[in-house]
């Protein structure tokens, strides 16, 4: 064995390092020169061992450290590690309804499932598992692999208007709860003229532990709207979830007019959102339609972009994160820019901006129909998305029905005054 082989080695070493050593006289009296060369030996042995076990410990526990990093999350950055590890037990405890040992999630949540690893190595396309791994000024490979697919969602749900991929982490199972319970669930609502029949899917990629494993398996085994890709779940590979999304929705859904893109933390009218769609012109129809955005690369601080990743100073017109709105029939243009145009991280920018720009898409600001974070009932009819972190959404939404029922229903609702002309920029 190799163990053997090691130890004849390190003793025959040791050996004669001893031996060497007796041979050349070392200041001891030639009747303890046996003892020092035995000593010699063990000592030798001992040390290997030593070396042995924690060089095999760090070796073993290498992996787990470089592969852990914060999941993905809402526009400002996603929720970190430390956030995450305190919240894996309420969220496993509700996704599975029970509770669960502290001993065993701490011990699951910090082992690695490295087995992934293998499957990017014997397939010819690179899919990163990692952040910092994906091409630099180069463009990426679409995944096209799910480990879940539900390839049937928009076949089971004839008449969808709208069909909406969400951007999710696998432990934020509040978050999706409450999409599921809010503007996902509109299809259930009968408001005469104002109603939408709308799918929402939520994207995830590799579980990166047994706990996320069996989120991923029980919800999709309840709800039957979890798409998994076989990709590396993590804030600098949201990209490669977008383009995973856009090649799912092309896939399966195209025959869905519309497409909407949103947060798992994104708050939605989308009654009042999707009727706008329907005043817009037929050039504007064309567009990105979102709140669109405009800057620098940022070359400090969280959302650092390196030179090499994209060496020009200001990105190209793009769209908040949060939520937007495209026809699906554009969506192949986008799969197709991705072929020539370099990767960036940066998903809203390289979706809605790079793409869009190679694709020949524009952007049609709606920036004054987003609210923020506050829910004020003042707006309700004025603005279609808000960024709710804190309070209840399942009140705001319901805020959202009443108002509609009570106006929506009796009077004409416009969210573009008439008059009023939309430009792309």
């Amino acid at each position: 064995s190799l163990w053997g082989e090691d130890v004849s080695l390190v003793l025959s070493v040791g050996i004669g390092l001893a031996s060497r050593a007796v041979l050349q006289g070392v200041a001891v009296p030639g009747r303890y020169s046996v003892k020092v060369a035995w000593l010699l030996v063990l000592g030798s042995a001992g040390l290997y061992i030593l070396y042995v076990s924690s060089f095999t410990s760090a070796t073993y526990l290498l992996p787990v450290r470089l592969s852990y990093s914060e999941p993905p999350g809402d526009q400002d950055g996603g929720q970190g590690e430390a956030e995450t590890t305190t919240r894996i037990e309420d969220q496993v405890s509700s996704a599975s309804g029970a509770s669960v040992d502290q001993n065993v999630i701490s011990r699951q949540a910090s082992t690695h499932l490295t087995s992934t690893h293998l499957i990017d190595q014997e397939r010819s396309t690179f899919i990163p598992i990692e952040p910092d791994t994906s091409p630099v000024r180069q463009p990426a490979n679409i995944p096209t692999r799910f480990l879940i697919e539900e390839a049937d969602y928009c076949e089971k749900r004839p008449g969808l208007q709208v069909i909406a991929y969400v951007h999710s982490a696998i432990t934020r199972v509040g978050h999706r709860r409450d999409v599921r319970a809010t503007w996902a669930n509109a299809s259930n609502y009968d408001l005469g003229d104002i109603s939408v029949k709308v799918g929402a899917v939520f994207m995830v990629g590799r579980a990166k532990n047994e706990i996320e494993r069996q989120i991923v398996q029980e919800e999709s085994q309840r709800y039957h709207d979890i798409v998994q890709g076989d990709y590396g779940d993590h804030y600098r590979l949201l990209s490669y979830k977008g383009l995973a999304s856009l090649y799912w929705i092309n896939k399966h859904c195209s025959h869905v007019p519309w497409t909407l893109h949103s947060d798992d933390d994104t708050h939605i009218d989308i009654f009042l959102f999707y009727r706008a769609l329907q005043e817009l012109d037929d050039v504007n129809r064309k567009h990105f339609i979102c709140s669109h955005m405009y800057g620098p690369a940022l070359r400090k601080g969280r959302w650092k972009v390196r030179y090499e990743e994209y060496p020009a100073q200001n990105y190209p017109l793009y769209c908040s994160g949060g939520a937007w709105f495209l026809q699906t029939s554009f969506i192949p243009r986008l799969l197709e820019a991705s072929k020539v145009v370099p990767f960036l991280w940066v998903d809203d920018t390289y979706i809605t901006g790079l793409l869009a720009k190679g694709a020949g898409i524009k952007q049609l600001g709606f920036q004054d129909f987003y609210g923020s974070g506050e829910a004020d009932r003042k707006v309700l009819g004025h603005q279609v998305v808000w960024f709710i972190k804190y309070g209840s959404r399942l009140g705001w939404w319901q805020d959202i029905v009443n108002y509609h029922r009570n106006h929506s229903m009796h009077n004409p609702v416009t969210l573009i005054p008439k008059g009023k002309v939309l430009r792309s920029t």
